[in-house]
């Protein structure tokens, strides 16, 4: 394989793998995806057989594109939310804790018969 189809098909595994990165959530996947676009920038830039050359601005472009999508799944990582639960609850940590959930409408009712119930009792007597 020529070089120009190998930096296309490690271009189309980066791309997969950044794919797999946002959807999965995995550290790895991330480390990965971060480590390939890195790579790919890096030979890019400053391998030994110039694939493109470097005197072209377009290919400077391309490899700091490169470098740039390093920090891409990385920050993924770090946007990560983290969910907090407490009391039956659960709430996300950039978000307020989430008030007193009201109470259903069925519940509200039944408590409502059951004084009805009781207060008739206590007048009648036992």
């Amino acid at each position: 394989m020529e070089d120009g189809g190998l930096l296309v098909a490690l271009v189309v595994i980066a791309g997969v793998l950044t794919f797999l990165a946002r959807y999965t959530g995995q550290l790895l996947v991330r480390m990965a995806a971060s480590l390939s676009w890195l790579g790919l920038g890096l030979w890019l830039l400053l391998g030994d057989e110039m694939l493109l050359d470097i005197a072209d601005p377009w290919t400077q472009v391309i490899g700091f594109v490169f470098i740039i999508m390093t920090i891409v799944p990385l920050t993924w990582q770090v946007s990560t939310e983290i969910r907090t639960e407490a009391k039956g609850r659960s709430w996300s940590d950039w978000d307020r804790k989430p008030k007193e959930e009201p109470i259903r409408r069925d519940v509200v009712a039944k408590g409502r018969h059951r004084a009805r119930l009781r207060s008739t009792v206590d007048r009648h007597g036992r």
